[in-house]
C-alpha cells in the first residue's frame, strides 16, 4: 500500500514486477493520519511503503503488527528512489514476513522487529 508521499512511478514499477497496488486514493483516504494508514495496512494485510519518517514512531500497538518500508533518500530524486526500491525490494520483504519497519537508504537496509 503506498502512502500519499509516495511518488507514482511506483504504481506501474511494482505492477510490472508482480506486485498488487493499494493506494490511499483508491481507498478514499488521501487525506488520513498516519496511525489510521497503519490501521488501514493492518486491515488489508498490506506493507506500507512511505517516505515519512513519522511511520518510525506509530502508537506501539500499530508498530507490532505493521509492515511498513521507510524510503528515506536526500535530496528526493523519484528516478532514484524507484531503482534503489526495486533493486532492494526482494531483500526489504524477506525481512517483512513478520510485523516491522524496513528504513532502506542508499547505505542499506535496517530493520526494527514491530
Amino acid at each position: 500500500m503506498l502512502d500519499q508521499n509516495v511518488p507514482a512511478n511506483f504504481i506501474p514499477m511494482l505492477l510490472d514486477i508482480g506486485h498488487e497496488v493499494i493506494t490511499l486514493k483508491q481507498l478514499g483516504q488521501t487525506h488520513a493520519k498516519n496511525g489510521d494508514v497503519g490501521k488501514i495496512g493492518i486491515d488489508q494485510d498490506a506493507i506500507i511503503i512511505t517516505f515519512d519518517k513519522h511511520f518510525l514512531s506509530l502508537k506501539q500497538e500499530l508498530q507490532q503488527q505493521s509492515r511498513i518500508i521507510y524510503i528515506s533518500m536526500y535530496p528526493r530524486d523519484p528516478i532514484r528512489e524507484a531503482g534503489l526500491f526495486r533493486e532492494k525490494l526482494s531483500i526489504c520483504l524477506g525481512k517483512l514476513k513478520k510485523p516491522g519497519v524496513v528504513t532502506l537508504t542508499p547505505d542499506g537496509i535496517d530493520f526494527k522487529r514491530g
